[in-house]
């Protein structure tokens, strides 16, 4: 409720954040459950991006 978010935004600036929250700060206060790549969530898959790397340096 209102009391959740109000604690969520005094503990993180909501306006330095692309769609005004950040998983990696502290996003246990508003969201319940992930599911897939937790990095995918953040903002970089980097599971995948390893992954793509590794083939494009052995190509």
């Amino acid at each position: 409720g209102a009391d959740e978010v109000a604690e969520y935004l005094d503990k993180i600036d909501p306006l330095d954040k692309a769609g005004a929250y950040a998983i990696q700060e502290h996003g246990e206060l508003i969201i319940a459950k992930t599911e897939g790549s937790f990095s995918n969530v953040v903002g970089l898959p980097v599971e995948r991006l390893k992954s793509e790397l590794r083939q494009f340096v052995s190509d």
